[in-house]
């Protein structure tokens, strides 16, 4: 299950809210809130990229976040 947590610490490090890294990622608000709702499984593999470049992680860090 990917870690929520600290998605959302590094987001708000980034001076982002999750509408705005929604918007900047081509993902509806919506759909991003649910996928975050239910633990983040669900998202797919061009979105957890887009988030990724976003938010300007590693690999590492991404995997860290989206396969813990």
């Amino acid at each position: 299950m990917p870690n929520i947590t600290k998605l959302s610490e590094i987001i708000a490090q980034h001076g982002l809210n999750l509408a705005t890294l929604a918007r900047d990622t081509g993902i509806s608000r919506t759909t991003f809130y649910r996928k975050l709702k239910a633990g983040g499984e669900t998202f797919q593999l061009w979105e957890v990229a887009a988030i990724a470049k976003r938010l300007g992680l590693t690999k590492q860090e991404t995997c860290d976040i989206f396969l813990p």
